[in-house]
């Protein structure tokens, strides 16, 4: 295993919000295979690929048969915002019974693979179903794990976007000293554990300078300041939010609007994440 990186695992990807959070954190990831099933997403990934917006890896379907053994013991950690549906007071929490809960699938990956650590988004509501079931589980693999509901409003953000935040720590690797060793790689330049904000300025400085001139699309992440919030007047570096006709929104007969909002709507933010991440560590 190469301890120069983070090598992850990142299942049910989405945007990238969690990848991108754990950059913020002062993490170097390097992302080794994707699992996503929606086409939409996927499509992004492969284009953010092929700019180098995002590390170039093999993408999988189905986590249900993800060939996890082949990456057993060359992982460090796995990260999912697996889906929210079966746990969302927004539905009908059908909770396990749910075809669109993956856990279990997931749970079958971590144990094969046997990550030093493991770091979870999903909604509120999950911490009233659910949650019990994924925190014994991940006990039983032999993790510690710490949990706790982050905001985007906490991190600026005009919108509140309340989420659950799951990190679990292989017990012989969960403490202070052993954390700044393995988390934050490259031992003899990661000393103090407080001092990841200059790695998460250089990470997020060559992760703009990497983006400069890129058109809008999901994996567009050039300006991270947070836009006024309902019933304010814009700023100026806004685009307008008039409705216009989706004419322009198509290609080749087909719509994206949907699929970008639902890409959208679901996404994690990364500075939520990184928050998460970095407060949730220091727990342990």
């Amino acid at each position: 295993m190469d301890n120069s990186r983070q090598t992850i695992i990142s299942i049910a990807t989405g945007t990238g919000g969690l990848e991108r959070g754990l950059e913020l954190a002062g993490c170097n990831i390097r992302v080794a295979a994707y699992v996503e099933v929606e086409a939409f997403i996927i499509a992004n990934l492969v284009s953010a690929m092929e700019t180098n917006k995002m590390d170039a890896a093999p993408v999988w379907v189905d986590v249900k048969t993800f060939p996890s053994e082949n990456f057993r013991g060359k992982i460090h950690g796995i990260t999912a915002g697996y889906p929210c549906q079966p746990f969302s007071h927004a539905g009908k929490r059908k909770g396990t019974t749910d075809k669109r809960h993956i856990f279990p699938h997931i749970l079958r990956v971590i144990k094969t693979v046997e990550p030093i650590w493991c770091f979870f988004e999903n909604v509120s509501g999950h911490l009233s179903m659910g949650y019990a079931e994924v925190y014994r589980s991940l006990r039983h693999l032999g993790y510690n794990v710490e949990s706790g509901i982050f905001s985007a409003e906490e991190v600026g953000a005009p919108h509140s976007r309340k989420r659950l935040y799951i990190l679990a720590i292989k017990m012989e690797y969960a403490n202070a000293s052993t954390i700044k060793r393995v988390i934050f790689t490259n031992e003899t330049k990661q000393s103090n554990f407080r001092n990841t904000s200059k790695m998460a300025n250089a990470c997020s400085k060559r992760k703009r300078e990497s983006m400069q001139g890129s058109k809008s699309g999901v994996f567009n992440t050039t300006c991270y300041k947070w836009p006024v919030g309902r019933g304010k007047s814009q700023y100026a570096w806004e685009a307008s939010r008039t409705i216009e006709s989706g004419l322009g929104c198509t290609a080749n007969g087909y719509d994206f609007r949907i699929d970008l909002l639902r890409a959208l709507g679901n996404g994690v933010v990364p500075q939520t994440a990184a928050k998460a991440f970095k407060s949730l560590l220091g727990k342990f």
